[in-house]
Formats: C-alpha cells, structure tokens, sequence
C-alpha cells in the first residue's frame, strides 16, 4: 500500500472516481461531490483526495474558515472535514489487519 494526499484539481478522473463513490452512512457527512460543489462556492475549503497507487482511495476537506473559532483561537489551525474513505478499500484494509 503506497498512500498519498493530493490536492483535489477538478480532473475528470477525479471527478469519476468520486462520482462512483457509495455514501453507505449519510447521517454524519454529504457525499464528496455534495462537499466539492459547497467547495467550489466557500474559499476557505480546501479538498483533500487520498491515493493508494494513483487510486483515489478517500477524501477530505480543511477549512480554514470561521468554524474554526468554535475550537481554537490558534491563527495557523485547520479543520478537518468530511472524511470519507471508499468503502471497498476499508474493507480491504479491515481484512489486511486480520
């Protein structure tokens, strides 16, 4: 498993793999192209797409916005958002470890 973080650049690849992406538990978290339009209007979002050998794997945001303030008064901090991995590699990696 080679993982990596990359900055999401609105790629049609990107873009697929995240439209193919199953929301199994939608009580805590939008899915990723719900967070990516919010995204495409809220500057402070910066979206987070994790690889496990150019596979996108998972996805997150960092906000830098406003919400911040209800946690920390740190200028430099972000928030981590929306953290989603694609179910199919959880349940590889859960097998992995067994």
């Amino acid at each position: 498993m080679k993982i990596e973080l990359q900055s999401f650049q609105n790629e049609t690849a990107q873009i697929a793999a995240l439209t193919n992406y199953t929301l199994t538990n939608d009580e805590f978290s939008a899915h990723p192209l719900e967070i990516l339009e919010q995204a495409a209007k809220t500057s402070s979002y910066h979206c987070v797409l994790i690889s496990d050998k150019e596979v996108i794997v998972g996805f997150f945001v960092l906000d830098s916005g406003n919400d911040l303030t209800t946690y920390t008064a740190e200028p430099n901090a972000l928030l981590c958002e929306a953290i989603r991995s694609i179910p199919v590699y959880k349940e590889k990696d859960t097998e992995q470890s067994h």
